[in-house]
């Protein structure tokens, strides 16, 4: 039977601090409490029990087999797969380490745990030295910490390799608002870098041939010198896209030539419509 152990928690939360420092600031010093009572099955194997809001008790796990998650996981995750896995709600950690196990080709694991206090509980429990350590995990405790950087190390992997978005589900029964919105946001980033990663699979190989064909035509072309020190004095705005230029777009119609607009191409539809002409383009 497993017990909460001082030394496995001091343990863990060392590595946490070398190879995961914002999740070791997170709950350091002891300023998070546990969550939750510890609980187990009746062949030992730990688990955590919650009453709800309606005063309902909730395990964090199956009662009867708290390891049946890892089954759970591991059946989601097809042999040989070699891209990005997000695992939204921790628990206790079945499964994590399995997962790398039984899925060595796998490249990013990346885990969610919205409430700290669960998180301190499996650090009492379990050892996950060797999970912290891996370089293929991106973790997330708490709620402070963006998605966008939290997933920073794996988005390489994100553009370029399938995505998968599997969730703990007495998680989300015990927070299904945060545990909601927390899979948009995962949804959206994937959604985001998976559009620019097949956008440079399909046309990265045009968008090299069109840089090269401008290197060998660009001395016989419009040249920069051209233009040195003819707009000495006049001040330049630079465009780019988002909600800053839709507000304020019409505050450049009465520019005119006292400035110098330099705008990105993807706003040049919006400019247009509003009957300005930048006078630079860039691309």
């Amino acid at each position: 039977m497993v017990h909460a152990n001082s030394d496995l928690y001091a343990s863990n939360v060392s590595v946490l601090k070398t190879h995961h420092p914002d999740v070791w600031d997170e709950i350091r010093d002891g300023t998070v409490s546990p969550s939750g009572d510890i609980c187990f099955s009746p062949d030992g194997t730990a688990n955590l029990k919650f009453i709800n809001n309606e005063g309902d008790t909730v395990y964090l796990h199956d009662p009867s087999d708290p390891r049946k998650d890892c089954e759970n996981f591991l059946h989601r995750i097809p042999e040989g797969e070699k891209g990005f896995v997000a695992i939204l709600g921790f628990g206790l950690g079945y499964g994590c380490l399995e997962i790398l196990q039984q899925r060595p080709e796998l490249q990013q694991l990346a885990l969610f745990e919205l409430d700290p206090g669960i998180f301190v509980q499996a650090l009492h429990l379990f050892d996950f030295t060797s999970l912290f350590k891996d370089d293929r995990v991106s973790l997330r405790i708490g709620r402070n910490v963006p998605v966008y950087m939290a997933l920073a190390g794996a988005s390489k992997t994100i553009k370029l390799e399938d995505s998968r978005i599997l969730d703990h589900l007495a998680s989300f029964q015990l927070d299904p608002e945060g545990y909601g919105d927390l899979k948009k946001q995962v949804y959206n980033y994937l959604s985001r870098l998976n559009v620019e990663g097949t956008t440079n699979k399909v046309l990265g190989w045009q968008f090299l041939g069109n840089r090269f064909k401008h290197f060998n035509t660009i001395q016989h072309g419009h040249l920069v010198e051209h233009i040195q020190g003819q707009l000495s004095g006049t001040p330049a705005i630079l465009v780019a896209g988002g909600p800053s230029l839709d507000k304020n777009v019409h505050l450049l119609k009465g520019v005119n030539d006292a400035a110098v607009i330099i705008a990105a191409d993807t706003v040049l539809p919006v400019l247009l419509k509003h009957d300005i002409t930048p006078h630079f383009i860039c691309s």
